[in-house]
């Protein structure tokens, strides 16, 4: 007897399962029928090989992933598309999928368009009646976004231990320093330190405050409470909370008209007022001004705060603006979690409906925030 080959449509796809003896009947073509359906409708796509690995058939859901059109991968051998295992090791690892009927784990493949892509794939060995291999198939799930979001993850660990390490090492040097020598320092060295560690307990505070709202815009639980909001107290308030914090930078208020309002969440609009002066002090040079500026046309109102710090670069900028930036990618090295900040910025805003812009140029950033009034 000749070898028994499966068949496929012109697209390329399975019309008979391999391996099935040639019978009919209304139940054959019943299951038949029922695979051919399921093998189109899965998610992960699904490849059949011949014993010698060679690819007989494909879901679209495995076009989709490999790159190829329908029809193209027939033909091509397994090893063609895998990068793991490498091509001269693929006999082995054939012959152990025909010892262990099956083999699951991550592998690499090579789409068409060249690049190489993780997937996580299981094959399974089917035998022939003399227990030869006579075909396998695979299914093959692309687990990119999934390598992605775990490396994102370790790197935000990292990322949040660092940023947090800097003031608590000052809170505990303060008062670790209060604790062992007070009774050698003067009054206004011990206030000094204790202030010291105030202030970055009070960082720390902030910082974790914006961890939780990104937690929050993360997971889409973030719920905005609108109401009608008198815009010039808020800006003042918030102004003079930072004024507290630095009397070393000359804080400038400027509001195109009185009386603005819009309907907006008060206390995530001074979160991110907060934020954006936090990150002009931090890095505007001592003495510089800042200026924040309250504009309003017929749908919007603009919140601009511009600073005299060195700016950022396009590379920089175009990050912060990217729909999933990262906190870790975001003005590097900057510290004190203006990176945090800034992303729970942009994403405050545009859960308004607003837009969140950025313009760096000689002698300073500007950010400007577009509310809509409602």
């Amino acid at each position: 007897m000749g070898e028994q080959k499966e068949t496929q449509d012109q697209h390329g796809q399975v019309e008979k399962m391999p391996g099935e003896q040639a019978e009919t009947g209304p139940q054959t073509e019943a299951w038949e029928a029922s695979y051919r359906a399921l093998a189109e409708v899965c998610p992960d796509g699904i490849i059949s090989f011949d014993a010698s690995g060679n690819i007989i058939g494909c879901n679209e859901a495995a076009a989709i992933i490999t790159g190829y059109q329908p029809g193209q991968a027939l033909g091509k051998h397994a090893r063609d598309i895998m990068v793991t295992p490498p091509a001269d090791e693929f006999p082995l690892y054939w012959e152990r999928l025909l010892h262990q009927k099956s083999l699951e784990g991550e592998f690499e493949i090579l789409r068409a368009d060249g690049a190489k892509i993780p997937v996580w794939a299981r094959a399974v060995a089917i035998p022939d009646s003399r227990g030869k291999l006579s075909r396998a198939v695979s299914y093959i799930r692309d687990i990119a976004d999934i390598k992605e979001a775990d490396s994102l993850k370790d790197e935000f660990i990292g990322f949040v231990s660092h940023e947090m390490r800097t003031p608590l090492t000052v809170i505990i040097g303060a008062v670790s320093t209060v604790l062992t020598e007070s009774e050698y320092m003067s009054q206004d060295e011990t206030k000094q330190l204790l202030q010291d560690a105030v202030n970055e307990a009070e960082e720390l505070s902030r910082m974790l405050t914006n961890l939780l709202e990104l937690s929050r815009l993360q997971g889409e639980r973030l719920e905005l409470v609108l109401e009608p909001i008198n815009v010039e107290p808020l800006v003042n308030r918030v102004v003079e909370e930072a004024r507290e914090r630095s009397s070393a930078h000359r804080l400038v208020t400027i509001f195109q008209q009185r009386g603005i309002k819009l309907n907006a969440d008060q206390k995530r609009l001074e979160h991110i007022l907060r934020n954006l002066l936090e990150n002009a002090i931090s890095y505007s040079p001592r003495s510089g001004e800042i200026r924040i500026q309250v504009e309003r046309n017929k749908s919007q109102v603009v919140f601009i705060v511009t600073d005299e710090s060195t700016g950022i670069s396009d590379t920089d900028r175009g990050r912060l603006l990217k729909p999933g930036a990262f906190p870790g990618s975001l003005l590097p090295g900057t510290g004190n979690g203006a990176g945090i900040g800034l992303l729970v910025c942009r994403r405050l805003v545009e859960a308004h409906g607003g837009h969140f812009r950025v313009q760096s140029l000689p002698g300073g950033i500007t950010f400007s925030i577009s509310l809509p009034i409602r």
